[in-house]
């Protein structure tokens, strides 16, 4: 794809406010197929110049200088790229929380705000409590922190085996002013923990090697292919979880996994097949797809 120089267009057209500028890079957006290009225009524009998405409109006739018109090319060029938003903003926000992202880690998505708030949910009667819980592949420290921010008491492990993963998860849980909450480990699974859990949660790679070629560009060329891709299928790595997460688990607890959508049979079989679960279940996400697991020890 050859490079589009936006600024250029703008300088030919003359087009200085922000209004002008918005409606020509959202065009050029929708014009090579970008998902939710007035979002992602409105999101370049704001952040370059400082604005949040209601500034935009507040100023529409602001004049911009050539400085703030080559800093919105730059960017836009990423963006027709195909390089997902997240990453050319340097973060996303998750249960209403800011996380700074990278191209270590994967962009938290609503699915997994989705399994938070199941959580919630679920265990809203122990908010108080002295909760144990540990996070396994805890990527940018989404939802750690998150479950930090809403347990006051809770004692929490994140886990992942990416040490850029875990120095950028780190840092959020400074950002988010919980960072005396969280212990970050380095730890392939339940490899390098000790303990029981109250709660073990689990956002782990569940994508199946044959569906690779069928994934959006934005995560097929940017996204860490690891964090993503588990053998069997796609759930070889739950497999492991759901027979390994009891002996990690006190009486009364909880584990929560994030899965595929063509998981559903494999993992109530192989839940079963353990006989140390007293309930289990597979919960949709708000498509409608089968998407999270929870298992009662």
């Amino acid at each position: 794809m050859g490079t589009i120089n936006i600024s250029n267009q703008i300088r030919r057209l003359k087009i200085q406010t922000v209004k002008e500028v918005l409606f020509s890079l959202r065009d050029k957006l929708k014009s090579v197929g970008i998902p939710n290009a007035t979002l992602d225009a409105q999101l370049i524009i704001a952040d370059t110049l400082g604005f949040d998405r209601l500034g935009i409109f507040l100023n529409y006739d602001k004049p911009l200088g050539n400085n703030e018109l080559s800093k919105i090319n730059a960017r836009a060029e990423r963006r027709l790229k195909r390089e997902p938003i997240a990453y050319i903003l340097g973060k996303k926000e998750f249960c209403s929380l800011d996380f700074k992202v990278s191209p270590a880690v994967l962009i938290p998505r609503p699915e997994t705000e989705y399994l938070v708030e199941l959580v919630f949910d679920r265990l809203k009667t122990n908010k108080n409590d002295e909760l144990n819980i540990i996070d396994i592949g805890t990527g940018c420290g989404c939802i750690a922190i998150t479950l930090a921010k809403n347990f006051p008491n809770a004692k929490i492990i994140a886990t992942d085996t990416s040490e850029e993963a875990l120095a950028l998860a780190t840092e959020n849980s400074v950002t988010n002013s919980v960072d005396r909450k969280i212990k970050f480990l380095k730890s392939n699974l339940f490899n390098d923990i000790d303990g029981k859990f109250d709660l073990i949660i689990s956002n782990p790679p569940y994508v199946a090697e044959s569906d690779r070629e069928n994934l959006q560009p934005e995560i097929l060329h940017y996204e860490p292919i690891t964090a993503l891709i588990a053998p069997d299928d796609g759930f070889g790595i739950i497999k492991k979880l759901i027979n390994e997460a009891p002996d990690y688990l006190k009486q009364n607890s909880l584990l929560a996994i994030e899965t595929g959508d063509k998981h559903r049979e494999k993992i109530l079989l192989e839940a079963e097949k353990t006989k140390r679960y007293r309930r289990c279940e597979v919960i949709k996400d708000l498509n409608g797809l089968d998407r999270y697991f929870f298992g009662e020890i």
